[in-house]
């Protein structure tokens, strides 16, 4: 990637992973491009200027016992951008590193409405070289645009079935049932706790379906969700 003068903008938005890089077993779990982890925004380093992604209502699930495992990892890029209304799960691991950042600077991405939830450890949180790691949502959310504002550690009271950890790929051409696992139910604190991405200072075309081809907004408290999930179940 040597020599580019730009990089995106890219946009990733409504999907759903699940212990996605699961067979990687290099030794350094924080080594560049080597944390367990759905998403990668990867580039040159110095990274070229300018530099965007935009990130949002995602959810990501991994239980895979192992302290490598990550929702989204920033080597080198962006330069500036959003992470938003991604819901980020773990389970299995106590030291869960929810973030990675390897040669990354945050000053120009801001971090809004995400809900980061450790299902063995509720209290544990870790955002690993962004630069410098943080053990707490709140020393992480004062050191970044943005504040995470509206960020949470609630449980995501998920209604569907089968239970989140346990999709297998049926041996068909089309829809897979797996992700019906991460549907918010009734009463999910992540349900209206979203932020209005479309609306200043974001102004992002965001589409008019979710994940499942709820349309959005809902209509419960901001109408935004947190995560793939749009409805109101």
């Amino acid at each position: 990637m040597g020599g580019r003068t730009t990089w995106g903008p890219n946009t990733i938005r409504y999907n759903i992973s699940e212990n996605d890089n699961a067979g990687n077993t290099t030794a350094n779990p924080y080594a560049a491009g080597q944390s367990l982890g759905a998403i990668s925004f990867a580039g040159p380093n110095p990274p070229p200027t300018p530099s965007q992604a935009y990130a949002y209502n995602n959810t990501f699930y991994s239980n895979i016992t192992t302290s490598k495992a990550s929702c989204a990892g920033f080597y080198s890029v962006p330069t500036s951008g959003l992470f938003a209304n991604n819901l980020c799960i773990m389970s299995g691991q106590t030291s869960s590193v929810f973030l990675d950042g390897n040669g990354f600077s945050s000053a120009g991405v801001q971090f809004v409405s995400n809900g980061y939830v450790n299902l063995s450890s509720p209290t544990t949180f870790n955002v690993y070289s962004f630069p410098g790691n943080f053990g707490s949502l709140s020393s992480w959310a004062a050191s970044v645009p943005g504040g995470e504002a509206g960020s949470t550690q609630a449980a995501p009271l998920f209604s569907g079935t089968p239970a989140p950890g346990a999709c297998t790929i049926v041996a068909s051409v089309g829809p897979q049932p797996c992700p019906s696992a991460y549907v918010l139910g009734a009463g999910s604190p992540y349900i209206g706790l979203g932020t209005n991405l479309a609306a200043s200072p974001y102004t992002l075309t965001i589409g008019a379906t979710d994940y499942y081809g709820n349309a959005i907004p809902n209509n419960t408290a901001s109408g935004w969700n947190v995560g793939a999930y749009g409805g109101n179940n």
